[in-house]
């Protein structure tokens, strides 16, 4: 479950909080 998902969760978690869970749902999608 690391894969580029986790790295787009991850610089968007360092920029705004906001962008974690919009990646996850990304993710997941």
């Amino acid at each position: 479950a690391m894969g580029n998902g986790s790295t787009y969760v991850n610089i968007h978690t360092e920029q705004n909080p906001n962008g974690e869970i919009r990646g996850q749902i990304s993710s997941a999608s």
